[in-house]
């Protein structure tokens, strides 16, 4: 920083916000090296008199020990002072405008009264009316400035609220546009959930109606042997019956042939016996 000469100090008025701009710009000036000339574009340091700065600005000076320091003014009117000065208050469009053609004006005027010329009542009326012009119109211009930087803290506080307004809004697009996009994302979601369950009840579905078209073909399959068996079971109970029913015949063919046998031989026993007995006799 030994290379620089002068510093600008450029701090917005902070009053409408509620803050104390002499009190920030005197910090901002306490952090610059002593050897830098400083030149402040802020209002803080323009009015001599401390009241009014409270007056016009609303709340007391900060920087007291700064505000004696300070220079005011136009280089064409207080070369040396500025010059000299660390501390320079930067004059405001207002007051540079009406200084510029006013001041040596007035100047003349005073060197030809000092230089003992005959002035009339009515030169020193028009002297004293220009003065009082002078006065009410840098008080005035001071008023406009004071107006203007209001008004220029109210447009900035505006801008900010707009800047505000434009970052909220911006936040809620991006907020509702998230949420959409969420919503659509979790719609998707849903629906490739709701199709797979579908496409698993579907295959489910296939499956048991796979099963049941097997199970049928079991059953049927298991009737068709159980009858097949059956009916070879009947069949062959049949023949069983059959071939029982043949040899029952047999039994009793050949029961009737004995009988038939053990009859005549009972018979033959009977005549042997008889001619046996009559034999005897």
């Amino acid at each position: 920083m030994s290379s620089f000469r002068a510093a600008l100090v450029a701090a917005s008025s902070l009053v409408a916000r509620g803050l104390s701009s002499s009190l920030l710009v005197a910090e901002i000036i306490r952090g610059i090296p002593n050897h830098l000339k400083i030149v402040d574009l802020s209002a803080d340091f323009r009015l001599r008199d401390i009241s009014e700065y409270e007056e016009w600005y609303g709340q007391p000076h900060r920087a007291l020990e700064l505000q004696k320091e300070a220079i005011y003014g136009l280089t064409e009117i207080l070369r040396e002072e500025i010059r000299n000065a660390r501390l320079v208050a930067n004059p405001g469009c207002y007051p540079t405008s009406i200084q510029i053609p006013l001041v040596p004006l007035i100047k003349n005027y005073n060197k030809e009264l000092g230089d003992g010329k005959r002035v009339t009542a009515q030169q020193k009326h028009a002297i004293e009316d220009l003065n009082e012009r002078l006065s009410a119109s840098m008080q005035s211009y001071a008023e406009a400035y004071a107006i203007i930087t209001e008004l220029k803290e109210q447009l900035d506080d505006k801008q900010t609220q707009r800047k505000e307004r434009e970052k909220a809004t911006t936040d809620l697009k991006a907020a509702v546009f998230r949420a959409q996009s969420e919503a659509q994302e979790e719609l998707r979601r849903h629906t490739d959930a709701a199709l797979r369950r579908e496409r698993e009840l579907h295959e489910t579905i296939n499956k048991l109606q796979e099963s049941e078209r097997e199970r049928c073909l079991l059953v049927e399959t298991l009737r068709s042997k159980l009858v097949r068996q059956l009916e070879t079971e009947l069949h062959e109970e049949k023949l069983t019956t059959a071939n029982q029913t043949k040899k029952i015949e047999e039994l009793e063919e050949e029961t009737r042939r004995l009988s038939k046998e053990l009859e005549s031989e009972k018979l033959e026993k009977k005549h042997g016996l008889k001619f046996l007995f009559l034999s005897l006799r």
